[in-house]
């Protein structure tokens, strides 16, 4: 299955991880392909990790977190990973906000 979420709603990804993990008590394999991270690791039992077109990792899906599916399919950890934004006083903000709140939500 190649992304088969990513036009589903929740409720339907739901049905599907169900019918999914009722084939796979029966023995049934699935090639399941997506970007969505928590859903790879919900579904799977074991982990092909595919970058540039090659395979760069496998394993047992207990073996895996997100972290170290980041840093198999990029080649870099997510701390390594950092943007500190700083912003230029010269230039005029395209939009400012203030006391902008939600009814019920608290607010700092």
């Amino acid at each position: 299955m190649d992304e088969p979420t990513s036009a589903l709603t929740e409720r339907e990804i739901r049905t599907l991880f169900g019918v999914i993990h009722a084939l796979q008590q029966r023995g049934i394999a699935f090639l399941f392909v997506s970007h969505k991270l928590n859903e790879v690791l919900e579904i799977s039992e074991t982990m092909f990790v595919m970058r540039n077109g090659r395979i760069v990792s496998t394993g047992e899906r207990r073996e895996y977190d997100t972290a170290r599916l980041v840093l198999e399919m990029t080649g870099a950890s997510i701390a390594e990973k950092t943007y500190a934004y700083t912003p230029d006083p010269a230039r005029t903000p395209l939009l400012r906000a203030e006391g902008l709140t939600v009814a019920g939500r608290w607010t700092t």
